[in-house]
């Protein structure tokens, strides 16, 4: 029996406010959103860039929880990422300014 082959994935990510993440992707790192519905508040949304799709899910009252905190022992960076990358992208987020 042969092993199904995966082609791509989606990676759904839960969101307070859907319009404010979906406009910082597209600003930020050049995703483009397809919201539903049409009009904000927006329940959920596919980003799209490249071969990469990423879905926004709105949970009423979503707090993204502070990991950096909660770690032991510090950070790593791998070796294969581009520490400008990293620090551009991680700089700041939905709302922040």
């Amino acid at each position: 029996m042969s092993v199904p082959r995966f082609s791509s994935i989606a990676s759904c990510f839960p969101v307070a406010d859907v319009g404010a993440t979906m406009r910082w992707y597209e600003q930020h790192l050049g995703f483009t959103g397809h919201p539903f519905p049409k009009i904000e508040p927006y329940a959920f949304c596919i980003m799209v860039r490249d071969r990469i799709e990423i879905m926004l899910q709105r949970i009423e009252d979503y707090r993204k929880l502070n990991l950096y905190e909660m770690r032991t022992g510090g950070g790593r960076i791998f070796p294969h990422a581009r520490r400008k990358r990293i620090l551009r992208v991680s700089s700041t987020g939905p709302g922040d300014s």
